[in-house]
């Protein structure tokens, strides 16, 4: 009996060995932070990490996601999102059959959804432990900074090739800053200097008629 439970020991120890560790999946906004002046846009990478992909020859593809992203819509504005990384390859439409959701019609939300339609074995192959899965693009409003972040009440879902839900470890939002255009900047500044130099004169001609 002891000899039977050291071998089933062995046994398991060794497939604990041969299987990969937990991953710890995230998901993450980048560059973290941007600065555009108002009416300048600028384009965020939404990606996906910790998934054990091609290069680790073990664990789950990614088959869906749906998630929010919540914005300040005072500063900013959402205005498109493609789906896939800026190169056009979206590793969860290799087929070009996948379905494709995305909302910006509510001021403020980014709305996204994506389910491949692809076998798990191509999902499989062709993904990596982490690519992009979408990149945004957000205009300056007014200055000010609001932060593009993951929607706190809404969260996001992931499921593997084969429908099975996949657990999210973290999630990492951005910024973004929108400053005044530096001609209106400019513009502000020589009207006030205009301004000051029309009144040093008038002070200039009333002095002068007391003297």
């Amino acid at each position: 009996m002891k000899v039977f439970a050291k071998l089933l020991l062995g046994c398991a120890v060794a497939v604990a060995i041969a299987l990969p560790a937990s991953a710890q999946i995230s998901l993450s906004l980048s560059p973290t932070g941007y600065t555009v002046g108002v009416g300048g846009t600028e384009t965020y990478n939404l990606s996906i990490s910790g998934l054990f992909g091609s290069a680790d020859y073990h664990g789950p593809a990614l088959g869906a996601f749906a998630l929010q992203l919540d914005y300040n819509p005072a500063i900013a504005a959402a205005t498109s999102v493609t789906f896939g990384n800026s190169s056009g390859t979206d590793l969860l439409n290799l087929s070009g059959k996948a379905f494709q959701y995305s909302d910006l019609s509510t001021s403020g939300q980014i709305y996204l959804m994506e389910s491949s339609a692809d076998l798990a074995s191509a999902l499989q192959t062709a993904q990596s432990s982490s690519f992009t899965l979408a990149t945004i693009t957000l205009q300056g409003v007014a200055p000010g900074t609001t932060p593009l972040a993951f929607d706190a009440t809404y969260a996001p879902s992931l499921s593997d090739a084969n429908a099975s839900s996949l657990d999210l470890i973290t999630t990492n939002g951005a910024s973004l800053t929108v400053i005044p255009e530096p001609s209106v900047t400019a513009s502000v500044f020589g009207a006030a200097a205009m301004g000051f130099c029309m009144l040093r004169r008038k002070l200039s001609r009333v002095a002068g008629c007391k003297a």
